[in-house]
C-alpha cells in the first residue's frame, strides 16, 4: 500500500455474523488535504482573492503530499 493510500483512522468492525472486518475510512492523504484546505479557506488573503475553489484545493493537496513525503523520511 502506498503512503498516500494508507487509512487516516483505520478501525477493526464486527459484521451481521460477528466477524471482524477492517474498515478503513478515508486516506491519511484527504485527511491531511482537509486539514490544508480548512487553513487556506481562512487564509484567504496570503492567496489573493482571485483563487477559486479549485486552485485552492489543488493547492491542500500540495501540502498533503509534503507531509506525506516529509513523514517517510528517514529520521
Amino acid at each position: 500500500m502506498r503512503h498516500n493510500e494508507a487509512p487516516a483512522f483505520p478501525r477493526l468492525i464486527k459484521d451481521a455474523h460477528h466477524h471482524l472486518e477492517n474498515e478503513d475510512g478515508m486516506s491519511l492523504r484527504d485527511w491531511f488535504a482537509g486539514q490544508a484546505i480548512a487553513a487556506l479557506i481562512l487564509r484567504v488573503d496570503t492567496l489573493g482573492t482571485n483563487r477559486d475553489a479549485r486552485d485552492r484545493a489543488e493547492i491542500a493537496y500540495l501540502y498533503a503530499d509534503a507531509l506525506l513525503g516529509v513523514r517517510d523520511e528517514p529520521r
